[in-house]
């Protein structure tokens, strides 16, 4: 009754989920990560701060990619 109790009050994942790393970001588009933060520094990528984190948002990036290919 206990196990059956903690497993109902479990959480979805967190909608950070889908937050990359700079790492992950630099790798899905190919790009060094120096060239990623030079984008970022100069406002050409969308970017998210989680407190003092740097991360991309993977739909935020996968959108900012259709609109560079127009």
């Amino acid at each position: 009754m206990l196990q059956e109790q903690k497993q109902t009050s479990r959480r979805p994942l967190h909608p950070s989920a889908s937050l990359m790393t700079p790492e992950q970001c630099a790798e899905f588009l190919g790009i060094k990560i120096n060239t990623l933060y030079v984008m970022k520094s100069q406002g050409r990528i969308p970017y998210r701060k989680v407190g003092h984190l740097l991360r991309f948002d993977f739909d935020e990036i996968v959108e900012w990619t259709k609109d560079k290919e127009k």
